[in-house]
């Protein structure tokens, strides 16, 4: 079944039998190696703090410990810190907001 969450997963479980368990390890670390961006390579420093600050806006690492219709509050796993979002409601749109 192409395009469903199932058919994703049974997907990604035949790659990973076929070419090894790291295998969206490995071909994830080659389209890194083979960025012609000049920047980047002149910037590594830069381009190391910038990809920080968007892994921090990004809900990834977070874990969800208390929910409610206006406020969530998760865990940062790496920090262990508290991070809150406020459900906020912009143009009758719902929308989650990190508090500062």
């Amino acid at each position: 079944m192409p395009g469903t969450v199932i058919g994703g997963k049974r997907a990604a479980q035949t790659n990973k039998k076929r070419y090894g368990k790291n295998f969206y390890k490995r071909i994830g670390a080659l389209g890194g190696l083979k960025s012609t961006n000049p920047w980047l390579q002149q910037n590594k420093d830069e381009a190391v703090r910038i990809g920080s600050i968007g892994g921090s806006i990004s809900r990834a690492g977070l874990k969800l410990i208390e929910k409610s219709d206006k406020q969530r509050k998760y865990i940062d796993i790496k920090t262990k810190k508290v991070v809150i979002y406020n459900n906020v409601k912009t143009l009758g749109k719902n929308k989650w907001v990190r508090e500062v």
